[in-house]
């Protein structure tokens, strides 16, 4: 008994010296591990990624726009994977602090092997609603979600924002920037409030998305290897393009590695050779018969004609069908007697290519004082009516895809309705009575109630079950939805494309969203703040969001958006196309007339050309068809919009759009039509707009500039037409029978999601004219070339103002006459509506005051201008060929008559020939 409990007591002894050799072992271990602080300073003090970040271009951004961020890593340490993020926060300008942080992070997977360095780009919307974003916080994490190294930007240096109505220029050249464009960074022009930021790209730094690279309006190309470019970069130039940037090509001694590698459609001329430009050559066009005088005390009238002789290359016009129109601006004839265009403007789409035969940016050129006034004449030229809008007017992001004027298009994406809920109200209601009333009533009438109590509980609860399990599981599937409406703008003349597709994203159940493209999109959530009719909405209520790009897809990561949950977003891609639509058209004894050939891999329905006042429904094309067309042309009423001429001539009112009244279309025709509807502002207004955007302020790309004067929409409703490519000569409308944006392999949570998806095509044409007599009427519009004025303004879309003083001048218009008409055989009648004259009132505001105005023509004969007189509004000669130069450009410039001290408001001008 002793032994047993001496044993006992030992054992027991054993047992509890080893219980505190281990419990002292965990405490050493416990002091021993290293604090978070200090696994921190561990960490940080062994080698490992570090990384630079700059953000915007050259430090210069756009809010709203989509901006580079630029990152170098390098790697001292072992291998490292892990992944880059990016977020946009406001706060406080001279500090550190961050106020407000955008939920939508931006990322990138990083690779680093030993050793190595590595160069990335992630790009990031620079928008947090009515908050000014003041910069960017760029994170390194680890594959364990560990941040290695976090930079904030700016930090030392500061970001510049480009306001809207700011031009920024980039240059795509082999010169020192500094050096070969200092003139024209230094240049003064219109409403301008700064110099201009001039950008340098290279082959690997110009964007290969149009939605970056609409953040400058100029793109300048001058000594430069064209061929390090490539496809994608080209497509996108003419992408940009098309979408109405403004591309200068300079020629001159570097035109064969700077020209001729250029697609024809980019390229309005035909270069051969180069030429000797004699001292003394007129280097500026005759634009105005009068030039302001200085403005600031010590500066001098720019010098026109060139200081020594410079090489220049020699060409002939490009007949390519991917241009509206291609005229010479200006010629000259070199020491050889060779004639040479110096200065060729063609029109691409919403947007202008300029051929110059000199190079500005090299000598003698770079350091002349006159060539200043070249870049003048060349910028006015492009986008004369942008230097005409105030800078002191209201100004607004009209959001991601123009949503501000576009917005109608998000309520045809929602779902009609969501049977979701009612169904589960229904279940709980039928279970609720089942085990209620029911249950009650089956046990009175059975003999033993207790003993089917139980039963009817159990199969209840079991078969009720089944049910939702069931139903929860088919609504996973077919109540995730995605609708997509894509906006597809053909280049002319390419098979390229840039497309902007509004897809309407309904969740039914809690989780998290994974949406992936098939292809590297800018894909952006609508933010709420554009959703609600009034800037004065601060940032929120916006769902975190994480965006992942790679060299073949973008990922969007919606972070638990809740059940039942709409989300409207954005996706913007460029494509190239198999096939294109090529069209070979003239107007004759008012029919359209000619082919049209559809060689892409879908037909086109319910397509239409339109014309100014006018349009053809052309129905259905085939793939593959050639179709040839003998069609009347549909006048258009002049307080109509085209769109209200082609719903009304389908026996619908106009506008159409059902969904303002809960109601949907009934086919897919009246879809159509609510969709053009849409285009042209129907659903959506925005507070500052006083309704409906389109019609009532100033649209200049994705800008709005609301105006100081109150103008009645019903007295401007002919002037802007949404579905009118502007410039172009014609466009093409219609719909694909196939989805062009590829937004039928988008998969959400791995599956892809029910929803339908749809491609509006846009497009661009040339139309020929068999007589003058068939062009019609407001088809030829005068253009700004030349302001000298410090009053004129641009008031309303087609609405134009100017004082009169003693040094006040006035603005010149340019028309361009179309191509293939003898000009010997015609008159020509120009309008200039005076909006306080009783013959051109049209409903115009009572506030405007009485004016007049008087006009000079350029005669391209004795090289003078010729006094004309508006009788009342217009203009009438028979001699054309007096004031129409060989290439069909009209010269007019127009001023307050002498004497008149108040505002004068008119239209646009138009030119008719008969």
């Amino acid at each position: 008994m002793h032994m047993s409990f001496h044993y006992q007591s030992q054992h027991s002894d054993t047992l509890i010296l080893k219980l505190l050799i281990v419990c002292s072992l965990l405490i050493i271990a416990i002091f021993l591990q290293p604090s978070d602080s200090a696994q921190a300073a561990v960490h940080a003090s062994s080698p490992g990624p570090t990384m630079q970040v700059a953000v915007g271009f050259d430090q210069d951004y756009r809010e709203g726009y989509w901006e580079p961020v630029y990152v170098t890593l390098n790697n001292n340490g072992p291998n490292f994977q892990g992944k880059l993020t990016a977020n946009v926060f406001t706060g406080q300008i001279r500090t550190a602090n961050i106020n407000f942080s955008s939920p939508w992070s931006f990322q990138r997977s990083v690779a680093l092997p030993k050793g190595s360095q590595q160069h990335l780009t992630l790009y990031v919307p620079f928008y947090l609603g009515n908050l000014p974003p003041q910069g960017v916080v760029v994170t390194l994490l680890n594959s364990s979600g560990q941040a290695i190294a976090t930079q904030m930007v700016p930090n030392a240096n500061k970001l510049y924002t480009v306001q809207i109505g700011q031009l920024l220029i980039g240059a795509l050249s082999d010169q020192d920037p500094n050096a070969g464009f200092g003139l024209l960074k230094s240049l003064p022009m219109p409403n301008q409030q700064s110099s201009f930021d001039l950008i340098s790209f290279n082959a690997s730094t110009l964007p290969t998305n149009t939605a970056i690279l609409k953040n400058f309006d100029v793109m300048i190309l001058a000594d430069f290897d064209t061929r390090s470019l490539d496809p994608q970069q080209l497509i996108v130039l003419q992408s940009w393009v098309n979408q109405g940037g403004t591309l200068i090509e300079a020629g001159g001694t570097d035109w064969q590695r700077t020209l001729a590698p250029l697609p024809a459609s980019l390229r309005p001329v035909n270069v051969g050779s180069t030429s000797m430009l004699p001292q003394g050559t007129r280097m500026v066009p005759m634009t105005t018969p009068y030039t302001l005088p200085p403005q600031y005390t010590g500066d001098e009238q720019l010098p026109v004609t060139l200081p020594a002789p410079a090489v220049a290359s020699t060409a002939t016009l490009s007949t390519n069908p991917a241009f509206s129109s291609n005229e010479i601006m200006w010629s000259s004839t070199s020491t050889d007697a060779t004639s040479i265009p110096l200065m060729v403007k063609a029109r691409q789409g919403r947007g202008t290519i300029l051929y110059l035969a000199v190079d500005p940016s090299t000598a003698p050129l770079a350091t002349w004082s006159g060539t200043q006034a070249l870049w003048r004449s060349l910028l006015l030229s492009a986008m004369g009516d942008k230097f005409l809008i105030p800078s002191t007017v209201a100004t607004y992001y009209s959001g991601p895809g123009q949503i501000l004027t576009r917005g109608g298009i998000l309520t045809m994406l929602q779902p009609e309705s969501s049977l979701g809920p009612w169904i589960i109200i229904v279940l709980l209601l039928g279970y609720v009575i089942v085990l209620g009333p029911v249950r009650l009533l089956v046990m009175r009438r059975l003999k033993r109630p207790q003993l089917w109590g139980w039963r009817i509980f159990t199969v209840s609860a079991l078969v009720f079950s089944l049910l939702s399990f069931g139903l929860a599981y088919y609504q996973k599937g077919a109540a995730l939805t995605d609708s997509s409406i894509s906006l597809v703008q053909l280049n002319q003349g390419a098979a390229s494309a840039h497309i902007t597709t509004y897809m309407g994203i309904y969740v039914p159940y809690q989780g998290d969203y994974t949406l992936r493209t098939p292809d590297a999109s800018l894909v952006e959530p609508v933010p709420n703040s554009l959703l609600l009719s009034s800037p004065l909405n601060t940032p929120g209520g916006d769902r975190r969001a994480d965006f992942t790009y790679s060299a073949n897809s973008t990922t969007m990561k919606i972070i638990d958006p809740g059940p039942w949950t709409f989300h409207p977003t954005i996706l913007e891609q460029d494509r190239q196309l198999h096939g294109n639509l090529t069209t070979q058209l003239t107007i004759r004894n008012n029919r359209l007339v000619g082919t049209i050939k559809n060689t892409m891999a879908t037909a086109l329905n319910d397509a239409y050309i339109l014309l100014p006042h006018n349009f053809v429904r052309i129905g259905s094309i085939a793939a593959g068809e050639t179709q040839r067309v003998d069609l009347q042309l549909h006048a258009v009423a002049p307080w109509q919009t085209i769109t209200d001429g082609i719903i009304e001539s389908s026996g619908l009112s106009s506008p159409y759009f059902p969904y303002q009244q809960h109601q949907y279309p009934r086919n897919d025709f009246e879809r159509h039509m609510a969709l053009l509807s849409a285009l042209n502002g129907s659903g959506f207004t925005y507070l500052p707009c006083n309704g409906p955007c389109n019609n009532h302020v100033v649209i200049n790309g994705d800008a709005l500039y609301v105006p100081l004067v109150n103008t009645q929409a019903t007295s401007l409703s002919s002037i802007r037409d949404s579905l009118l490519v502007a410039d172009a000569s014609a466009t093409l409308i219609g719909w694909t029978d196939q989805d062009l944006g590829g937004m039928d392999k988008v998969t959400i949570n791995n599956q892809i999601p029910t929803g339908t998806h749809e491609s509006f095509v846009q497009m661009p044409l040339t139309v020929d004219f068999a007589n003058s007599q068939q062009v019609p009427n407001d088809f030829i519009t005068g253009q700004v070339v030349d302001i000298q004025s410090y009053s004129a303004e641009v008031t309303l879309p087609g609405l134009y103002s100017i004082s009169q003083s003693a040094v006040e001048g006035g603005i010149t218009f340019e028309f361009t006459l179309p191509n293939k008409l003898n000009f010997q055989e015609h008159s020509l009648t120009i309008n200039v509506p005076d909006l306080t004259s009783s013959s051109s009132r049209m409903g115009s505001p009572d506030n405007l005051s009485s004016s007049h105005l008087t006009g000079q023509l350029y005669n391209w004969h004795s090289g003078k201008w010729d006094t004309i007189t508006l009788q009342p509004d217009t203009f009438m000669t028979t001699d054309v060929t007096t004031y129409a130069s060989s290439s069909g450009q009209v010269l007019m410039y127009l001023m307050p008559q002498s004497g008149y001290t108040g505002k004068v408001f008119f239209r646009k001008p138009t030119l008719k020939l008969d």
